[in-house]
């Protein structure tokens, strides 16, 4: 069975780029571009992992991280953040909420195709 993967960024074209790149390597996609569509998504499709960007309107990716992991039927999601904020408290606060993975912005999308399956192969 193919895993699931929720890519939500509020970038249409890192998105997209992501999801394609994703799809290209046998995953099931499916996008969202803001916290509350995520969370919507999230609920909807229970995704294998979610790689979700830290700053978002209508609720950031941080927030985001926290309410799945409050829920009992989603808090063991894995959870990959990708975002811009690159301060060592930003990744502190990134893996405080519940992250699994913690990737800064821009990204390397080789990268991110590799510390997805390391992260998927932990499970």
């Amino acid at each position: 069975m193919k895993k699931k993967i929720l890519v939500v960024d509020d970038e249409k074209v890192i998105r997209e780029i992501i999801a394609r790149m994703l799809v290209n390597e046998g995953y099931d996609v499916y996008e969202a571009q803001d916290g509350k569509e995520a969370l919507d998504k999230i609920y909807d499709v229970s995704p294998d992992m979610v790689i979700l960007d830290g700053l978002m309107p209508k609720m950031n990716g941080f927030e985001v991280c926290e309410e799945v992991r409050k829920n009992p039927l989603y808090n063991n999601m894995l959870i990959f953040m990708l975002t811009v904020k690159n301060a060592k408290q930003d990744l502190l606060d990134g893996y405080n909420c519940g992250a699994d993975e913690y990737m800064v912005k821009p990204p390397d999308f080789r990268e991110i195709l590799a510390r997805v399956k390391l992260v998927l192969n932990r499970q």
